[in-house]
């Protein structure tokens, strides 16, 4: 997306000479709601990764802020067991892996007290020729075409790991396809005031909602139980369109390796692929 600065998450940047960019993180709830979720939340890894990628590649001089462009691809690895909010953290380049003209970024998350939380590596696209605004507008109206599912009924909050009804995206598993569901975001529950935590662009459904259906979706193939996300990867191949109902099934891991592989497809296009490795977390866990 063309980039807003009217509010900024990541503060007192220190541009260091080997190019990476330091940086504290706002603690205030009020303007950050996200932040009252454990920190390792998908939903808060997201948020963290636009925010800061954003506003520390201003810093880095790697964002052009006259350009749109998009996330591609995304991974994140987590902290073991409890960790605080995040006070601060370190923006660089991923590394060789992300060479040449792609866009790449790697974000590394800190503690008060300076112990890891979470590592975030992403990936973009920048469009340079292409009318975007047109292309946009053309690509909505296709989907508005579709028909408007408004009656999705979303599983209940304790299936899908959340407090409230308004938190919730995604319908119950299919009876006659236990490994599917159907999820459905709006600009009416998707978007803040309405929903506790997520902002967004408003233009589609974002990473950070996509990166919370798939945690939600994998609640549900976990029977409810109460779940932690230790690390995560997700590919962005097409835009999924707000207000237009999208489809979420389990494929099978070839790496057999414990990840929850999720295919999220829009009018028969599949759009994300997600992976999320997670842990049940126990009944006496307690933690931020």
């Amino acid at each position: 997306m063309a980039n807003s600065y009217d509010i900024t998450f990541t503060q007192s940047h220190s541009l260091l000479p080997d190019g990476a960019v330091a940086f504290r993180c706002a603690q205030d709830r009020l303007a950050w709601p996200w932040l009252a979720l454990p920190a390792t939340h998908p939903l808060v890894l997201q948020s963290l990764n636009y925010w800061a990628s954003v506003e520390t590649g201003r810093t880095r001089g790697t964002l052009d802020p006259t350009k749109w462009s998009a996330l591609t691809y995304s991974r994140w690895d987590c902290a073991p067991g409890v960790s605080g909010p995040i006070t601060c953290g370190l923006a660089d380049h991923p590394g060789d892996a992300f060479a040449g003209d792609t866009p790449a970024f790697r974000l590394t998350f800190f503690d008060s007290d300076g112990r890891f939380v979470c590592r975030l590596v992403g990936t973009g696209v920048v469009f340079r020729t292409r009318d975007f605004d047109r292309w946009r507008d053309r690509s909505r109206s296709e989907v508005r075409a579709q028909e408007h599912r408004a009656d999705l009924v979303y599983a209940p909050p304790e299936a899908l790991g959340v407090e409230r009804p308004v938190e919730c995206f995604v319908a119950p598993l299919g009876a006659d396809s236990p490994a599917a569901s159907a999820a459905l975001v709006t600009r009416a529950n998707g978007l803040m005031p309405r929903h506790p935590y997520h902002g967004g662009s408003g233009d589609h459904v974002n990473a950070n909602h996509l990166a919370d259906v798939g945690f939600q979706f994998a609640h549900l193939l976990h029977a409810g139980q109460t779940l932690h996300c230790t690390a995560g990867e997700m590919t962005f191949l097409s835009y999924v369109e707000l207000d237009r109902v999208f489809t979420l099934t389990q494929r099978p891991n070839a790496q057999a390796d414990g990840a929850v592989c999720i295919e999220v497809a829009q009018r028969g296009k599949v759009c994300t692929m997600i992976k999320l490795w997670v842990d049940p977390v126990s009944p006496d866990h307690t933690g931020t």
